[in-house]
């Protein structure tokens, strides 16, 4: 592929995600080259080297208003899965047996977990039967004694 005037549209923090942008620039119909980055030189003991040999997106200059407006797109909603991410909801629930109020995370909400102060059983959140379950009666136990 050849590019009249290349132009770098996009600094991917990996190779997945440039391929990822790539791709969406290609549904856009906006051809486009990864740069891939394979060497090792920007791998240190505490990391990689945030600005030493990135994945790179290049496309053909005359293509960069459409590309920016995607870009920016795929920008936002990965602005918006990491704040999703770094604020959980939670379910509050309070043990019968102690009393004390717990938070749990939204993926716990519906079932039943040990209560982390005193060890008893706790239901996090409401729980949603699917049918509607009677009161079951104790058995009356003269009836079995008169039967053996």
């Amino acid at each position: 592929m050849k590019f009249a005037e290349p132009f770098k549209a996009y600094w991917a923090e990996s190779n997945v995600e440039a391929h990822l942008v790539a791709d969406l620039l290609a549904s856009n119909g906006i051809e486009s080259f990864v740069e891939e980055e394979h060497t090792a030189t920007s791998l240190w003991v505490m990391g990689r080297i945030s600005q030493f040999h990135q994945s790179n997106i290049w496309i053909d200059r005359s293509s960069a208003p459409a590309a920016a407006e995607v870009i920016r797109e795929f920008e936002e909603r990965k602005k918006n899965r990491a704040s999703a991410g770094s604020s959980p909801t939670r379910v509050l629930a309070t043990c019968d047996e102690c009393g004390k109020v717990t938070a749990f995370p939204e993926t716990m909400n519906g079932t039943v977990q040990n209560c982390p102060h005193c060890s008893a059983f706790l239901d996090v959140g409401e729980v949603s039967w699917d049918a509607d379950f009677e009161d079951v009666g104790e058995t009356d136990s003269s009836s079995s004694d008169a039967q053996t």
